[in-house]
This record gives C-alpha cells, sequence and structure tokens, in this order.
C-alpha cells in the first residue's frame, strides 16, 4: 500500500512539473522601441566578437569552411541589422 502511495505522489509531481509552464503568463520581448541604445551596442559587440571566435574555430580546424561560411554571414546579417536600427535611433 506504501509503495502505490509513493508511486502516486511520484506521479502527480512529475505531471505538476510538466504541465506547469503551459499555466505560466507569456513573457512578452520588449519592441523595437523598447530597446535602448546601449543595448544595441552591447549586442553589435557581442557579435562581433562571435564572428571572430567563429574565425578562430574555422583556423583550428573545429569548424569546417560550410559552418564557418553560414555562421559568418548569418552573424554578418544580424550586426547589419544592429545597425541599422543604431543609426535610426
Amino acid at each position: 500500500m506504501y509503495a502505490e502511495f509513493m508511486l502516486l505522489i511520484t506521479f502527480v509531481i512529475m505531471v505538476g512539473f510538466i504541465i506547469q509552464p503551459l499555466l505560466l503568463k507569456k513573457v512578452d520581448r520588449p519592441d523595437d522601441e523598447d530597446i535602448t541604445l546601449e543595448t544595441l551596442k552591447l549586442r553589435k559587440k557581442v557579435i562581433y566578437k562571435q564572428i571572430k571566435e567563429a574565425e578562430m574555430e574555422y583556423e583550428m580546424g573545429n569548424l569546417s569552411e560550410e559552418d564557418y561560411i553560414r555562421t559568418r554571414n548569418s552573424l554578418k546579417e544580424e550586426a547589419s541589422s544592429v545597425i541599422k536600427t543604431i543609426e535610426k535611433k
């Protein structure tokens, strides 16, 4: 009887953890207007650092040329978008 009770309690707790995210309020992402200039500049620096890290990984042989090119192009597009947003502010 004790084992069945503990199994039931464990099951209820597990179901609670699984369902919990569905019941929580969603967090809204800030709109472009809400993002400050400092945040954008910081994001630009982070992107540049990611590009340098990708270059280093490629030079060390840890990243294939195809992955390097794809990653670099993606980061450059993101940096371009951030720079355009900075220029608008």
